[in-house]
């Protein structure tokens, strides 16, 4: 976290709170399901070795109205990008939020970064995103399920841009509603 952020108090107590938490809870690997790992006959007679890659935790912000979810999640995204994780997902109800997000991270002193590494998946062309390299894509639940004329949708677009399961970074749902 840049220092700036903390002396000019631009994150409360409480976002900060929830940001050492919620980073301390990634660093965590959740227990897995034990599976022998076994040769496995697969289609066209070839074999592979099935294996397990660890899980990590993830962190759940259930604060109120008002307390600023947006700005610690943005924290959360500082934290990790000062820590080598090159790309971020951020999944919201609206895309009106995008704005926030970039917002947040000019507040926060990340103004460069939020203008050259942001995107908004709703207005990027379906296809390889390869040439955004590092960033944070935003994108709309919605949105996720869009396909193109070739049925390729949203969501195999953004596994493919974050490496699959080699992804390390942030996947962040914004305004998740249950009931």
């Amino acid at each position: 976290m840049p220092a700036s952020i903390l002396s000019e108090g631009k994150l409360s107590n409480l976002q900060l709170e929830a940001i050492v938490y919620g980073c301390q809870r990634h660093l965590v690997d959740l227990p897995m399901k034990s599976v022998d790992n076994r040769m496995m006959e697969m289609d066209g007679g070839e074999e592979s070795i099935i294996s397990q890659l660890p899980l990590r935790a993830g962190f759940l912000l259930g604060d109120g109205a008002g307390i600023g979810k947006g700005r610690t999640l943005v924290g959360f995204a500082i934290e990790n990008i000062a820590r080598g994780q090159k790309k971020h997902v951020w999944i919201s109800v609206s895309s009106d939020l995008y704005e926030d997000a970039k917002r947040d991270l000019c507040d926060l002193g990340l103004e460069t970064y939020a203008d050259a590494s942001c995107y908004n998946l709703g207005k990027l062309a379906y296809g390889s995103l390869e040439k955004y390299e590092e960033g944070v894509i935003f994108t709309t639940y919605q949105s996720l399920i869009g396909k193109n004329l070739e049925m390729e949708t949203r969501l195999e677009q953004l596994v493919e841009w974050c490496g699959g399961e080699e992804f390390d970074g942030l996947v962040i749902s914004f305004y998740i509603q249950v009931g």
